[in-house]
């Protein structure tokens, strides 16, 4: 060693090149004769290697390491070796001889990549078939299937609760969602007094309010329809507000000439011929009662003249069907004659 009085420094030296030195501020060089800090190392590829006596397969390096360019890095040397970080002498995190990294966890190789755990839930990224996941408890995952770039909610280990694909299509109960949103069960909207429900059952597509209120349908943020809770619907006709709609129940155009004959009809199964100009118009589906409103006209041929456009009488009412009388010459005691055309209606 030599002792250099001049400048106040201790210097070691091997042969005659000069190992390590104490400056005057006693910072420690080894390598170098101008020590910046309280320990420099200076040299090609300068490290402190820490291992266990005789077993260099522990090894573990920090400095600039080599084939790491100018990376300042801490190396586990041993091909299986970790390198592990704790806190009152408890580990804390751990990056294994894969890179794999973990925090809470000492086998961060089984989740993946990376991998944060505890008791508040689980977080790891890399894993076979999955790239990001996160769980809380093993319960709740929230992760991205790198098979089909699908970003997946589950419930319970292997149970999607919803999926977002890579298309950007969400599915709620379906895996394969093939709509922007795909809901496989109802859908309700709640303002926590009343509830609107959307739902397909049974091949029926439902639109419908679980509570008793009514159906509403607005076109720029203006109601235009609703529908009652005791089931009438109501629109805007003209009026200027929306007021209950009165729907035709039955109608049918027939010719009552010879075998009678119903071009077209709603409601209305079949048209007895009760003598001349005598029919029965007998509804598919009854009405609730017999104190509906009937509108019919009628006459001798398709193609009247104005002379020929002749009233027709309505005769009996019941539930189920209305008797229609046509006057051959438009009145009520003259003698009936069989119209080529009879129209009826019936508004309930």
């Amino acid at each position: 060693n030599n002792d250099n009085n001049a400048y106040n420094a201790l210097s070691f030296a091997t042969g005659a090149s000069e190992a390590m030195r104490i400056d005057a501020s006693a910072n420690v060089g080894i390598g170098t004769s101008s020590p910046n800090a309280r320990l420099t190392l200076d040299g090609s590829s300068p490290r402190i290697t820490l291992y266990n006596l005789g077993n260099f397969n522990g090894e573990m390096g920090l400095g600039v390491l080599t084939g790491f360019g100018d990376t300042v890095g801490l190396n586990a040397r041993a091909v299986s070796g970790s390198i592990v970080l704790g806190t009152n002498n408890t580990e804390r995190m751990r990056i294994d001889a894969s890179g794999n990294v973990g925090i809470g966890t000492t086998s961060p190789s089984s989740f993946g990549k990376f991998a944060v755990t505890g008791s508040g839930g689980t977080v790891f990224v890399g894993s076979s078939g999955q790239n990001i996941v996160f769980t809380n408890g093993g319960t709740n995952f929230i992760s991205t299937q790198t098979a089909g770039g699908q970003l997946q909610f589950q419930t319970g280990a292997s149970s999607n609760a919803m999926i977002i694909d890579a298309s950007g299509n969400v599915g709620i109960g379906t895996a394969s969602p093939g709509f922007r949103l795909q809901v496989n069960g109802f859908v309700g909207v709640t303002d926590g007094t009343s509830t609107f429900r959307i739902a397909n059952s049974g091949g029926v597509a439902l639109v419908s309010t679980v509570t008793n209120h009514p159906l509403a349908f607005q076109i720029n943020d203006v109601e235009r329809a609703r529908i009652t809770t005791t089931g009438d619907f109501q629109f805007n006709s003209g009026y200027g507000s929306v007021a209950t709609a009165f729907g035709c129940r039955a109608w049918v155009n027939f010719n009552g000439t010879g075998t009678v004959a119903i071009r077209a009809s709603g409601n209305v199964s079949s048209i007895a011929d009760n003598g001349t100009g005598d029919y029965t118009v007998n509804f598919t589906t009854a009405m609730p009662d017999a104190n509906y409103c009937v509108v019919s006209s009628g006459a001798p041929t398709t193609t009247p003249t104005t002379a020929q456009r002749w009233p027709t009488t309505v005769g009996t009412l019941a539930a189920g069907s209305v008797r229609i009388l046509t006057p051959q010459d438009g009145t009520t005691s003259a003698t009936l004659g069989d119209f080529a055309l009879v129209n009826v209606a019936v508004f309930r």
